[in-house]
């Protein structure tokens, strides 16, 4: 996408819990400015080394990404409103590439839009998604990797049409949904290998054109893909740990699912907080020992925009294994 413009109302939101302040303290200025008061602090995922490269071919091999960091919260372009309907985000890297898979939900018996067939065509126009790096972690620039549901790839450093990048891409389409895989090498970025615990800028956009034109992105934005200042933070844990996030939604209640990723032994931690408003409607945390769900109930006729806040830590660490902030609206 070069340019997009959405006209929507923000929602009021609190700031960053202590661990992730303490994070975007010890990163540039350009980055806190996310964290401001109309914006909630940008999501954090972390990603897993991957000791074999995972194959760019649907449908997913499980064994290949056990390490990879997941999420499934995405919001729709230009609110904190989290999409009932979420893609599902897993990210995961080695020495040479960083690796993503994004799957991508459809009405029952769609066909996604995917006419560009030629590399750096108008892939955006399509049911695609784009992926946008910051790799000094300045929030200040950006690469832009996009790929549709055909498999078409298209490319751009800082909104430059005219930069192409080595890197690797693939889709491909299910019954109630797609499939987008990325392979990025670090050399592309201009990176080395990466150390342990690098933090980069990170977001991911879909331009959803299935059933209706609807984009949507991982960072809670205010209008437009190109806003690197508020991107979230990507994690790079060659020894763990990582894990799963899947948020739920039931007629009474807001609940998560946290899995830990089969690396590490690093005991974790995880914590939901639901809020109307600045009132807290209700918390829970606890130890995360296989699958673990956090549930909060919801007072009767409790409904409309919910603020939710969800973390994942591990023990003795202040940097976050996941962390987003948004709203869920909910029916009274």
């Amino acid at each position: 996408m070069i340019s997009r413009t959405v006209s929507l109302a923000h929602c009021a939101v609190g700031l960053s819990m202590t661990a992730v302040a303490a994070m975007l303290s010890a990163l540039p200025q350009a980055c806190r400015a996310a964290a401001d008061a109309a914006y909630p602090a940008p999501p954090v995922l972390s990603a897993g080394y991957l000791g074999t490269p995972p194959a760019l071919r649907a449908p997913l091999d499980p064994s290949q990404w056990q390490a990879a960091g997941s999420m499934d919260t995405f919001y729709s372009l230009g609110t904190q409103q989290r999409l009932p309907e979420a893609p599902v985000l897993r990210a995961g890297f080695d020495d040479r590439c960083l690796y993503l898979a994004v799957r991508l939900p459809l009405p029952t018996g769609a066909r996604p839009k995917a006419d560009a067939r030629e590399r750096d065509a108008q892939v955006w126009a399509d049911d695609a998604v784009e992926v946008f790096i910051d790799p000094t972690g300045q929030h200040q620039s950006e690469y832009q990797f996009l790929v549709n549901a055909a498999g078409t790839q298209a490319d751009l450093r800082d909104q430059d049409p005219s930069w192409n990048g080595a890197w690797e891409a693939a889709a491909s389409v299910e019954a109630d949904g797609w499939t987008a895989l990325l392979a990025i090498p670090w050399a592309t970025l201009g990176l080395g290998v990466p150390a342990d615990r690098t933090v980069i800028g990170f977001n991911v956009g879909w331009d959803r054109q299935t059933p209706a034109a609807r984009p949507a992105s991982w960072a809670p934005l205010s209008g437009s893909f190109h806003q690197p200042a508020r991107f979230g933070h990507l994690v790079l844990r060659r020894e763990g740990p990582t894990a799963g996030l899947r948020q739920r939604t039931e007629p009474t209640a807001i609940a998560v699912e946290v899995t830990p990723a089969a690396v590490g032994t690093v005991p974790l931690n995880a914590s939901l907080i639901v809020r109307a408003g600045e009132a807290v409607v209700g918390e829970q945390s606890s130890a995360v020992s296989g699958g673990t769900r956090l549930r909060v109930s919801l007072p009767e006729g409790q409904g409309g925009d919910l603020r939710c806040e969800v973390r994942i830590q591990a023990s003795g660490d202040a940097l976050p294994v996941a962390h987003l902030t948004g709203l869920v609206h909910v029916q009274p």
